[in-house]
């Protein structure tokens, strides 16, 4: 019964009204070549305010999708502080390509803030398969890399305890952290049980950031624009075994044949 209570409902839920007053911390997952590309596009428009702690997580060896995320970052801060701190509801337009994030990066170390005092955070986990990787090996990569997801959900080196919602797009990372988040919700009950050696029995609630009570992890996979009729086999696990809150195609063939919502193109 906890197994098909954490799983995907078979029809998407119900939108609640969004609390502007509240927060959220939104963990993004990127991948190699075309995925961060595309995760990027999709991030335009992003409230820095209601999304005020933003976690991106990379696989090792892939250090162009981390760069690219800094000048993100870069963009979104000179993008804010030109506007005052208010969106407006404009758009903004994020670079896209290395040399766009290069050169913004560039134009922005001098007025850059310690890491300490970022809303944003960069991490990197083991590599899940590499390219022409032996099947045989795959299994025990995953599962090195299912532990450091497991070590980022459950310690944040921020201590911002868990995400209130992933973001993912394919890459076979994000499969391996979409099963973490499933891991921890699953025992997410032993977070609420007495700390040992606590006085009266002292509950922390969900240890997650180093004891701040966490988000709920609700996940969203949005599938690559260049399926247009054909799933990925990402998106064909992660429908079949119902693991994400929420399931987005960008092309109506897709979602004629179930495989997920259709909202249009979600690449600005």
């Amino acid at each position: 019964l906890r197994t098909v209570a954490i799983l995907r409902p078979q029809k998407p839920p119900r939108r609640k009204l969004h609390d502007p007053d509240k927060t959220t911390h939104l963990l993004i997952v990127l991948g190699s070549g075309g995925h961060t590309a595309e995760m990027l596009s999709m991030l335009q428009g992003l409230d820095p305010r209601r999304y005020n702690h933003r976690t991106y997580l990379f696989s090792s060896g892939d250090s162009m999708s981390a760069e690219r995320a800094q000048g993100f970052e870069a963009h979104l801060k000179n993008q804010t502080t030109t506007n005052n701190g208010s969106m407006n509801g404009s758009v903004m337009k994020f670079p896209t390509t290395q040399a766009q994030a290069d050169a913004i990066t560039t134009t922005t170390t001098t007025t850059s803030t310690t890491e300490e005092e970022r809303d944003w955070y960069i991490h990197q986990v083991p590599r899940a398969r590499k390219i022409h990787q032996s099947l045989l090996t795959t299994p025990f990569s995953s599962l090195y890399c299912l532990l450091a997801c497991l070590r980022l959900l459950r310690a944040h080196p921020r201590g911002w305890g868990y995400p209130d919602l992933v973001l993912v797009n394919g890459p076979a990372t994000s499969l391996i952290l979409v099963l973490a988040t499933l891991v921890v919700r699953y025992f997410s009950f032993l977070d609420e049980l007495p700390v040992v050696g606590s006085s009266g029995g002292e509950k922390v609630g969900r240890r997650g950031g180093g004891g701040a009570r966490g988000g709920e992890m609700r996940t969203i996979y949005v599938e690559s624009w260049a399926r247009v009729r054909k799933p990925s086999l990402s998106l064909k696990i992660i429908y079949w075994g119902r693991l994400c809150g929420r399931v987005f195609v960008q092309w109506e063939p897709l979602a004629w044949q179930g495989w997920g919502e259709y909202r249009g193109d979600l690449m600005r």
